[in-house]
């Protein structure tokens, strides 16, 4: 009997889609989630939004200072009625 895991790759991949007015809230989830991971964890974190200043992305970009993380940040040109 094999009980080896199937997934040993410790990768998380999230994906947050927010516009602005809801950033302080994706800030304050990305926080909590960069301390309370497993070290043993790779974080890779998508953000996907319309419009973000560069001091938005800077400070998406700041949280890098509690622990590193891959990261893809994606504008959406899109409006949907």
């Amino acid at each position: 009997l094999n009980l080896t895991p199937l997934v040993t790759s410790h990768d998380i991949y999230l994906c947050f889609s927010c516009d602005v007015k809801y950033l302080q809230h994706f800030v304050v989830a990305l926080t909590s989630i960069l301390h309370n991971a497993s070290q043993e964890d790779n974080l890779i974190i998508y953000f996907i939004s319309n419009e973000l200043s560069p001091q938005d992305i800077e400070l998406i970009l700041s949280l890098k200072n509690i622990r590193n993380f891959e990261n893809g940040i994606f504008f959406s040109q899109q409006e949907i009625d």
